[in-house]
């Protein structure tokens, strides 16, 4: 079982004016960590598949944490000493994006056109798994950064491949960046970032 040291607890970048405290944020990434990621998924937890109304987008996410939950700039604090350059930038830009600093567009500027076509691939398998253009509906915005930050969670535990769709953890990183970008020009009321970070 992995616990974060009180290195890494030192390290986090805490945000001005929160309450969240260092022994509530090792709790929290201690159950995440040591979670067991093969959970039985039930029905979708978020929208709707036979509706094709705007931010109907579903997802089934029963049983995964919600690492949402966390400002990312907490996350990227305890991972920090696990990531590459490119992961760590990654965090910083949606760090930033989160508090209403930047937008996800930029955040998708750190991309190449090989990462959008394993983004693509993504897509793809979830196209088969849920409908075609299912994600294009819309959803809360804390659902794909959820799921970014489970995807960048299993990249620091040094786990590469996601075991349901077979594709790299980081292609479903860029992924779901993409949606960001898509929903804050086509789905706005979806945004549940932090109430003081919304624009």
């Amino acid at each position: 079982m992995r616990t974060m040291t009180d290195e890494e607890l030192d390290s986090v970048s805490y945000l001005e004016g929160s309450d969240f405290s260092k022994q509530r944020t090792k709790e929290v990434y201690d159950m995440n960590t040591n979670s067991d990621r093969n959970v039985e998924w039930g029905e979708c937890t978020t929208g709707n598949l036979d509706s094709d109304a705007k931010g109907s987008g579903a997802r089934k996410s029963a049983g995964k944490a919600q690492l949402d939950l966390i400002p990312v700039r907490y996350w990227l604090g305890v991972w920090d000493f696990y990531m590459l350059s490119e992961e760590r930038r990654l965090m910083h830009e949606l760090a930033s994006w989160q508090e209403g600093h930047t937008s996800a567009y930029e955040v998708m500027s750190l991309f190449t056109d090989k990462e959008l076509t394993g983004a693509a691939k993504v897509l793809a398998f979830g196209a088969e798994k849920y409908k075609a253009w299912n994600w294009a509906k819309g959803m809360m915005w804390s659902v794909p950064t959820g799921c970014i930050l489970r995807h960048m969670q299993a990249i620091v535990d040094d786990e590469l491949i996601d075991g349901d769709s077979g594709e790299a953890h980081w292609s479903h990183v860029v992924c779901n960046v993409m949606m960001l970008a898509w929903y804050e020009v086509h789905y706005s009321e979806g945004d549940d970032r932090p109430p003081m970070f919304r624009t």
